[in-house]
Parts: C-alpha cells; sequence; structure tokens
C-alpha cells in the first residue's frame, strides 16, 4: 500500500495538511525545517524593508521610536528561526530520517501540499529541489496572508528575491543543458564509429571474396592451421526477381493495416469527430535559448 493509500484509509474525509507534508518531504523535523528557513527569509526582508524605512524617516524628519521597536523584533524573529533551523539540521543529521507515522506528526502550520502526480512521469524530483519548492510554497503562502493585498506580479517579485527556487533550477537547468551537450556529441561519435565498423565490414567482406576466389581458383577445398581451418563449400542459391508484377499473387503475403496516427491527430486537432480517439491533456514543457 503506498503512503498516499495509507494516509487516505486511516483519514475518514480530507487528510492534514501537515500529514501530506510530512509523508511527502519524509519527517516532520524537514517540514520543520522548511518552516524555518520560509520564516528566516522573510523576516529577514522585513529586517531590510524596516531599515530602509528607518532610514528615510531620519532623513526626512518621519521617525518615530516605534520603527526600531519593530526591527528589534525582526531581528529577534531571525535568530530565533534560526535557532530552529539549526536544531531541526542538528536532528536530521544525526540520525537518518524516515517517513514518520501519521501518529508522530504535530500539527505544523504548513501550506497545503499540491498535488504531486505532475511529477509521475517524469524522473523523481531531486530532494533539494524539492526542498527548495516546499520552502518555496510556504513562503507564497506566508506572504499572501501576511500581505492579502498584493496583486501577483508584486509576490512574484517578492518571491524571486526571497526563495532559493530559482537559484535550484537554474542549476538543474544548466545540468540539463550539459546532458543535452553530451547527448550530441555522443551521437556524433557514435555515429563516427558506425561508418567505421562500417568500413571494417566491407573490407572483410573483400578479404573474404579474395580468399574464396583464390581457393577456388587453386583448387584447395580445405586449408587448416593451428589457431582456425576453413574450406570452400558451396552455398545455395539465392533469389533474383526480375519483375515484381509479373509474380503470382499466391506469393504475396497480405500486411495488417497500420493506424495513422499523424493523420488521426490532424483530424482530432482541427476539430474533427472520430469515433474512438480523443486528445489527451497536453503537458507543460521548457523552452531554453542560450546565449
Amino acid at each position: 500500500m503506498t503512503i498516499l493509500a495509507e494516509l487516505h484509509h486511516q483519514y475518514d474525509g480530507p487528510i492534514p495538511p501537515a500529514v501530506l507534508a510530512v509523508a511527502r518531504l519524509g519527517s516532520s523535523e524537514i517540514v520543520a525545517l522548511i518552516r524555518a528557513r520560509g520564516e528566516t527569509a522573510f523576516f529577514r526582508s522585513m529586517v531590510r524593508g524596516q531599515v530602509t524605512t528607518i532610514r528615510m524617516g531620519r532623513a526626512d524628519g518621519t521617525y518615530y521610536p516605534a520603527l526600531l521597536a519593530d526591527l528589534q523584533l525582526y531581528r529577534r524573529q531571525v535568530r530565533g528561526w534560526n535557532r530552529v533551523a539549526a536544531e531541526m539540521r542538528r536532528a536530521i543529521a544525526a540520525r537518518d530520517i524516515h517517513p514518520v507515522k501519521v501518529s508522530q506528526v504535530s500539527a505544523h502550520e504548513v501550506p497545503p501540499a499540491r498535488d504531486d502526480h505532475r511529477f509521475a512521469k517524469g524522473a523523481p524530483m531531486n530532494p533539494m529541489l524539492q526542498h527548495s519548492l516546499a520552502e518555496h510554497e510556504y513562503l507564497r503562502a506566508r506572504l499572501k496572508a501576511e500581505f492579502p493585498d498584493a496583486d501577483e506580479e508584486t509576490l512574484r517579485d517578492t518571491l524571486e528575491g526571497l526563495s532559493s527556487l530559482p537559484e535550484m533550477l537554474a542549476c538543474a537547468l544548466r545540468s540539463y543543458l550539459d546532458d543535452i551537450a553530451l547527448t550530441a556529441a555522443l551521437g556524433i561519435r557514435i555515429n563516427d564509429m558506425q561508418e567505421r565498423i562500417g568500413r571494417f565490414e566491407q573490407r572483410a567482406e573483400k578479404k573474404r571474396a579474395l580468399i574464396t576466389a583464390v581457393m577456388e581458383r587453386a583448387d584447395l577445398k580445405k586449408l587448416a592451421e593451428p589457431d582456425f581451418t576453413v574450406s570452400v563449400r558451396a552455398t545455395p542459391s539465392s533469389l533474383m526477381v526480375t519483375d515484381e508484377t509479373e509474380i503470382p499473387q499466391d506469393f504475396w503475403k497480405p500486411q495488417p493495416a497500420k493506424l495513422d496516427r499523424q493523420g488521426l491527430t490532424a483530424a482530432l486537432r482541427r476539430g474533427q469527430s472520430v469515433p474512438g480517439a480523443v486528445l489527451g491533456n497536453g503537458q507543460a514543457t521548457i523552452s531554453v535559448r542560450t546565449r
């Protein structure tokens, strides 16, 4: 039974988001670490914004003491969440982390886990990238809760400065481009090697024909050596077709019908209704341009 199926069996209704997060990420310590990293990044941004506000206030005469108190609060939050993150990293490093039982999960305040079926058809997600994605989702939910009036563009720009996900994706993309380059280089190398194999095969066939002709002309039926024995033998007559149109139907094999998948796809995309076939849901992909 899969983890998700086991959770559905244990819960009569929606599965709590905290439980889904633990099942997805592997342990409550990892979930707590991701939350701590997200909170640290969030309050660091608050510290930077508050420092800017205080400097501007002192410059234009709008400064008041509560601004400094808020800055100190934000800094305490950064230090506190940094300590939590350090504790979780030590806990994770101290032992092998395995998925915890549902009964051991505490109610961590984490955003609902997204449906991971999107990744089912691809390679398993890298753990570091998965953690960065979870942190990104946590930060997004945190920012939306703290600033509900912020528009999507502002939210995306803020997240880009806080989240480690863009950097992780850039690393994954560079690795992807390296794989593409290696694939192309290996393809060229394979083509070169196949051409070389073809030349060796042609050379061997010419030598075989030469040896056969010489042994036939010398009436030498057999040649025995310590490492091989070669003999001349007659081969069965091979077929030579002079005109296919004159060959009787008895010697023709009927070919099974083959589905024209390209034509069928084109017809469905034009909006034509074809019994027994429909267009599936399209999947997202990436387009990469290198400078």
